[in-house]
């Protein structure tokens, strides 16, 4: 994949893992203190792989792991003025209310000034305030393909996939 640079909106096509991890970096490259990832996906998407890409962007130092079980990685990087940030890598997918959210922190985490990278983040929406990056990763026509769009979203703009 050629060198890419992300617009907003638009729709890019992953041939590969590598070509994720090389779109999820590029995204990273352009977060913001305080900005909030929203990953729409599958199973096997490829959501995690992006986050991987969103940290390598962010200058994340240490593996980044799915957080299936522990629910909240939390990762330090840096942004393209090297000042130190906070990243918290959410995974929602074993959450069934939006108690369950509040009761783990969530609602704090995605008001500070920290990056929040939430994978199935349908419960976690509702707590949004004011922006956030709408990513949808959707199979593409090939074995391996994904079709990725990239979107910013306000609050209350929950037009997203309900998986």
């Amino acid at each position: 994949m050629p060198d890419i640079e992300i617009t907003i909106p638009t729709v890019l096509t992953s041939d590969s893992e590598e070509d994720t991890l090389l779109i999820g970096t590029r995204v990273g490259q352009r977060l913001q203190r305080g900005d909030i990832v929203a990953l729409f996906g599958d199973l096997g998407s490829g959501k995690t792989r992006f986050v991987q890409g969103i940290c390598n962007g962010l200058a994340v130092d240490e593996p980044v792991v799915s957080p299936t079980f522990t629910i909240v990685n939390q990762y330090s990087g840096r942004n393209g003025d090297h000042r130190n940030l906070t990243i918290h890598h959410i995974d929602c997918y074993r959450l069934k209310t939006t108690d369950d959210v509040v009761d783990i922190g969530v609602d704090e985490i995605v008001s500070s000034d920290d990056i929040s990278l939430i994978e199935w983040p349908q419960l976690v929406l509702p707590l949004i305030r004011g922006f956030y990056w709408k990513i949808t990763i959707d199979p593409g026509d090939l074995e391996n393909q994904r079709i990725i769009k990239i979107e910013q979203k306000a609050a209350g703009e929950h037009d997203g996939p309900r998986y």
